[in-house]
């Protein structure tokens, strides 16, 4: 049967309202997909300014046969300690991982300002009208948004995280399989890890943190310099230095890198 104008319109104005009303709400979990925000650094200042990142990791698990062909995401942030700088969400390299297409035919990127809940920023994309077009497994960078920090504090998901919250009706953060949306997984991460030092013996400091899995390599960060890089499987390192100093190197987790 041949489909009409209006017989493929019906279909895609259903699909955009999801996107950018949040009409329907998330059913099913999935854990083949999930959103990461990575700070560029680990404690906001106060007066200075922060980036952080969003990206989507598609694992292999996810199934080919009902590939991805949309999302969209809320990123709120708690306005007392975050202000998110205006006209600073900007894409990632995602857009150039699209296959077989080289753009989204649909693309919306709002910023909403307001009291904590209602203060952020939404992305809701349709890769093709038509369909046939993904992104395959593999982690891609997303967007990129600026703050100001109003206080000194920690950045962690109490501060800043996914939501469902922005927007009238609010947009949905899910990833569209087919034409039915699902709730992916989402997860601050602090690229900086807990490390714990010990001197082995003179002057080496030996370097042990725990692995959660997420990271594709790790930095190695002494004195503001990067002496190693790591695969995102080790939990340990020895680095030569004057022992005597007392201060410890920073392991700094990599995503997408």
């Amino acid at each position: 049967m041949k489909l009409t104008a209006t017989n493929l319109l019906l279909p895609l104005l259903l699909l955009l309202s999801w996107l950018v009303g949040g009409a329907a709400q998330a059913q099913t979990p999935t854990s083949d997909y999930a959103f990461f925000l990575v700070p560029s650094v680990a404690n906001c200042t106060a007066g200075d300014e922060v980036t952080i990142d969003l990206y989507l990791q598609i694992l292999p698990s996810a199934p080919a046969s009902i590939p991805l062909s949309g999302f969209s995401v809320g990123v709120c942030h708690d306005t007392s300690l975050l202000a998110l700088v205006p006209s600073s969400v900007v894409m990632g390299n995602w857009i150039s991982s699209l296959q077989p297409c080289a753009a989204a035919d649909f693309l919306q990127v709002r910023e909403w300002s307001g009291a904590t809940g209602s203060a952020g920023y939404t992305i809701a994309t349709v890769f093709s009208f038509t369909g046939g077009c993904t992104l395959p497994v593999g982690c891609h960078h997303i967007a990129t948004a600026e703050y100001s920090c109003a206080v000194s504090a920690p950045l962690d998901s109490s501060v800043i995280s996914t939501c469902n919250t922005l927007g009238s009706p609010p947009v949905a953060t899910v990833v569209i399989l087919g034409v039915v949306d699902y709730t992916p997984q989402s997860e601050f991460i602090s690229g900086d890890l807990p490390v714990e030092c010990s001197y082995p013996a003179p002057d080496q400091m030996q370097l042990d943190w725990t692995n959660s899995g997420v990271f594709d390599s790790f930095e190695i960060v002494c004195d503001g310099v990067v002496v190693a890089s790591l695969p995102g499987t080790d939990t340990s390192y020895i680095h030569f230095c004057d022992s005597t100093t007392g201060v410890c190197c920073i392991v700094r987790g990599i995503i997408c890198g």
